[in-house]
C-alpha cells in the first residue's frame, strides 16, 4: 500500500489572537482525528519547529493513500 503525505504548515499567531489560534489548532486536530477514524487518512503528526530564520513555525504531516489524499484535497476550497 503506497502512501503519500500532505504537509500543512503554519506561522505564528497574530498578536492578540493567540486564543483563537489555539482553538483553531484544537479543532483541526479533532478534524484530522475524525479523518483517521473514517480511514480517509492513515495517520498525522504535529511538528513544532525551533527558531530557524524562516516563517514556518510548525506543520502537520498527514499520511495516507495517494487516491484518498487526492480526494481529500479536492474537497478543500
Amino acid at each position: 500500500m503506497a502512501a503519500n503525505v500532505i504537509m500543512f504548515g503554519w506561522n505564528r499567531s497574530i498578536p492578540g489572537r493567540e486564543k483563537v489560534s489555539g482553538q483553531h489548532f484544537g479543532e483541526f486536530v479533532e478534524y484530522l482525528g475524525g479523518l483517521q477514524q473514517k480511514g480517509a487518512i492513515q495517520t498525522f503528526e504535529i511538528v513544532f519547529l525551533d527558531s530557524h530564520g524562516g516563517d514556518m513555525n510548525g506543520f502537520f504531516l498527514i499520511q495516507g493513500e495517494p487516491a484518498k489524499l487526492d480526494a481529500l484535497l479536492s474537497t478543500i476550497e
